[in-house]
């Protein structure tokens, strides 16, 4: 009994699936499983979130059968959307001068608009935001009405069009994309999603 007490044990997390986690076989027999489980609990259509190594591999089968896969509907995780749409956004305003700005303010590190590290470059966009929006705030001119006139009121000028259009409304999707991902409201999510779209064919990505 004292040889038994003294021995440690060992717990290891091993795979559902023994095989690599991007492997065609592993897509396909998950995809499958949920499928099954979906369906025994009357679920019509498959939402299917994955990571975008996964992702590349699933939309494959999704595009080889649409008809046998018409129920499945595949995703990106919230993470992989966002950091592309921040590198379109970030690609769009190329030499307005944001990137100088964010320079500065890291004191002198990059600002990472290329939609890497997209932490960063949502925090530090959002500073700016913050900074071109306190005249309005401390205004009190803080209603969804109030915005939108000022912002058209400023599209007039060329320069203040290709920041309203390319940066601030960019910039307002992307906060309304993280709360549809934080709250599960799939509505706002998919309006998000249309209207990213534009900003992808823009940026042409």
């Amino acid at each position: 009994m004292s040889h038994l007490a003294s021995e440690s044990t060992s717990y290891i997390d091993s795979p559902l699936i023994d095989a690599p986690l991007s492997h065609p076989d592993t897509v396909f027999t998950s995809i499958m499983y949920i499928e099954k489980f979906m369906k025994a609990h009357g679920q019509k259509y498959i939402h299917l979130v994955a990571d975008l190594q996964i992702y590349k591999v699933a939309i494959q089968f999704k595009w080889s059968c649409p008809t046998r896969w018409k129920s499945l509907i595949i995703r990106p995780g919230g993470m992989h959307t966002l950091t592309f749409f921040l590198g379109c956004a970030g690609n769009l305003m190329k030499g307005s001068g944001l990137e100088e700005i964010l320079y500065a303010a890291y004191n002198g590190v990059s600002s990472n608009l290329h939609g890497k590290a997209w932490l960063k470059a949502l925090r530090g966009i959002r500073m700016v935001i913050t900074g071109l929006f306190r005249d309005y705030v401390l205004a009190g001119r803080t209603t969804y009405d109030a915005r939108e006139k000022d912002l058209k009121a400023a599209c007039l000028s060329k320069m203040a069009r290709l920041w309203v259009n390319c940066f601030i409304y960019p910039v307002l999707l992307a906060h309304m994309f993280v709360r549809g991902e934080r709250e599960g409201n799939y509505v706002l999510h998919m309006y998000c999603l249309a209207r990213m779209v534009t900003y992808v064919f823009a940026a042409e990505h």
